[in-house]
């Protein structure tokens, strides 16, 4: 049996809700937020496995191994319902909710509870939001619904108030670098490597570790921005007309071009902060040299914005133009 559910970096929050369990039975609601791949649908999937096993051993603790636990791991189990935001579609739909309630609305098939996980549920539009909220306000005695979101401002408060809020933060990336060490027997240097360049984001360190494909496509993404950093407004446009085609690749090179220019921040600032892109610090302090520090604030912002953007009614090529516009200009010789 497992009771630390073999999470990284997050041992309070999986205390948390085995505390839960031992105190009676878990909430109606929970939401788990933090940024993409920090192991927000990993704590979710987890905790539904640990509710499943109640009764069959030590409260809190499952069998990984189990027929039933490996139906929930893979998000195939008949209790479990799972809304996320199809690829085709722009966001979760009112008809994902209407689906889900009807779901929810049936006994349970196999265990005491029916599950519902809802993903990246900032990707709801405002109908499917107020449709969940009746499933909320009304809960149903057998069942247990888990969110997960980036951040709960991303959500309606009316939402974010229904439900238990867990907040998953990056973990420390010593702690990071030596879990990576003790499970996958990788060397001190890639798993300091990999713990540093994924913020302390556990999944994004194994997806790392895993796909070399990844790190190729994280070391083009940063070499064209040094490479833009220096360009002229042309090359800039035909750069962003690129980006924008798809908002998914958008998202990504926002993600890195972001870790990036906070790393710039804190050379520029003198902050003690950890620098993530430690392999690219050559870069990072001449670009710090570069631009001042109102130039720095100015592309953050311009990212956050941008990010905020994708999903918006804000054309992406414009919305990709206007952030390249704030880079620092090249010297005019």
């Amino acid at each position: 049996m497992s009771n630390n559910w073999n999470i990284i970096g997050h041992d309070w929050a999986v205390d948390l809700l085995t505390g839960h369990l031992k105190r009676g039975k878990p909430r109606h609601a929970y939401l788990i937020t933090g940024p993409a791949n920090v192991g927000r649908r990993t704590l979710a999937l987890k905790y539904a496995q640990a509710i499943n096993a109640l009764g069959t051993g030590e409260t809190g603790s499952f069998d990984p191994s189990s027929q039933d636990s490996q139906r929930i791991e893979n998000m195939q189990h008949p209790d479990l319902s799972v809304v996320v935001r199809k690829p085709e579609d722009r966001d979760i739909k009112i008809a994902g909710i209407r689906q889900l309630q009807q779901q929810l609305a049936l006994s349970p098939y196999m265990s005491k509870f029916r599950y519902a996980l809802l993903l990246n549920f900032e990707d709801a539009n405002n109908n499917a939001s107020n449709a969940l909220l009746k499933t909320l306000e009304e809960p149903a005695e057998q069942v247990v619904m888990i969110l997960t979101a980036q951040s709960p401002e991303s959500l309606l408060p009316t939402i974010v108030s229904r439900c238990e809020h867990i907040r998953l933060r990056p973990v420390k990336t010593d702690i990071l670098a030596g879990e990576l060490i003790n499970r996958l027997g990788i060397s001190e240097e890639d798993a300091k490597l990999f713990a540093h360049i994924s913020g302390g984001r556990p999944g994004l360190a194994l997806n790392y570790f895993r796909d070399t494909e990844l790190l190729d496509q994280r070391r083009e993404v940063l070499d064209d921005l040094i490479r833009l950093i220096g360009s002229n407004r042309a090359e800039r446009f035909s750069y962003a007309k690129s980006m924008s085609k798809d908002k998914e690749n958008f998202k990504e090179i926002l993600n890195i071009w972001q870790s990036f220019w906070r790393d710039v921040l804190i050379r520029k600032s003198g902050a003690d902060a950890v620098i993530t892109n430690i392999d690219r610090i050559a870069e990072v302090e001449r670009t710090a040299e570069r631009a001042s520090l109102e130039n720095i604030k100015e592309v953050l912002d311009g990212i956050d914005l941008s990010l905020t953007a994708i999903y918006s009614n804000v054309h992406p090529l414009l919305n990709a133009e206007t952030l390249l516009l704030k880079f620092p200009m090249p010297a005019r010789g």
